[in-house]
């Protein structure tokens, strides 16, 4: 259990650890590199800064701290997210879509 899960990095592709976030119902602060703003909508579903903004990362931290409800209507948006575009049957559908595709159909 975590009151906010915080990826500071600089590189990413796609970070199975904000989804793992995500489904726990975690709130994310993250530096919007690589596929994280993929997965994360500032604002909307997480927070976003840019990525060595030491002060935005600490005031985004912080304001989710000093508004738990802000966390929990991210981490609400997030799952919600995460159900629509990252669930088994929303993968079997995409994969099926781009095979259909490939084979003309």
């Amino acid at each position: 259990r975590a009151d906010v899960f915080v990826l500071n990095s600089t590189y990413e592709g796609l970070p199975h650890v904000v989804l793992e976030a995500m489904a726990a119902g975690t709130p994310v602060v993250a530096t919007a590199v690589g596929g994280t703003p993929e997965l994360i909508e500032d604002g909307v579903t997480g927070l976003l800064v840019k990525p060595g903004d030491d002060a935005a990362l600490a005031a985004a931290i912080r304001r989710l701290f000093e508004s738990p409800s802000l966390g929990d209507t991210l981490a609400r948006s997030a799952q919600a997210v995460l159900a629509d575009r990252f669930s088994s049957g929303a993968m079997i559908e995409a994969t099926e879509s781009v095979l259909a595709s490939a084979a003309g159909g």
